[in-house]
């Protein structure tokens, strides 16, 4: 186990970003904050989302996949992100929120790029820098910790990390403070009606 004054620097603030330039692997962080991190293949929700919805999106990302280059972490959030998640508030009446600030002390702050939330449940959406979904999952995992604690609920709390093109899923059990990382990977367009399944069902009553 790393000790805590290993990982974190006295006197030091930490933002959401920091998470992924730490050496340290994604247990040992998520321990600093007394939770434990598993991986499994995830038995996720999947709620109802009509099929010609589905097709209709697959279709437009499919047609601007043509068009786009995706080279920038901008062009992969405005012509895959942002759509899928806009249909998603479209199908739950959800709320979204962008660049969404969380300020719980020193080592938990800065800001959610995507939090749909309806009544009591909730969604946080990271984007991976540089497309790295490994260490973006633990940039994730803290952004879920820190919003769990800024707002309290007993509910569990679904997260994904997404490079665009690329899904990867992760629960939050509040009380059992554990994390699970879904071993399990999506992909956009091939994966769409999944992913909106996933993320309606997480929404939905």
């Amino acid at each position: 186990m790393v000790p805590l004054s290993t990982i974190f620097q006295a006197g030091r603030s930490y933002d959401f970003h920091n998470y992924v330039d730490l050496p340290f692997e994604p247990e040992d962080i998520l321990r600093a904050f007394d939770y434990t991190l598993r991986h499994d293949t995830l038995d996720l929700m999947q709620g109802f989302v009509p099929p010609e919805r589905s097709q209709e999106l697959q279709y437009r990302i499919t047609r601007s996949l043509r068009s786009v280059s995706l080279s920038s972490a901008n062009a992969r959030r405005e012509v895959l992100v942002a759509p899928i998640l806009l249909e998603i508030v479209d199908l739950t009446e959800a709320q979204l929120r962008i660049d969404y600030p969380v300020q719980v002390n020193e080592r938990l702050q800065g800001t959610i790029d995507y939090y749909l939330y309806k009544e009591e449940k909730r969604v946080v959406v990271c984007h991976a820098h540089n497309s790295d979904l490994t260490k973006g999952f633990t940039q994730l995992a803290v952004q879920m910790i820190a919003l769990n604690q800024w707002q309290p609920k007993e509910t569990n709390l679904l997260g994904a990390i997404t490079a665009g093109d690329i899904w990867q899923f992760g629960v939050l059990h509040s009380a059992s403070r554990l994390i699970w990382q879904d071993i399990n990977l999506l992909r956009v367009p091939a994966d769409l009606p999944n992913l909106l399944q996933v993320l309606a069902a997480a929404l939905l009553p």
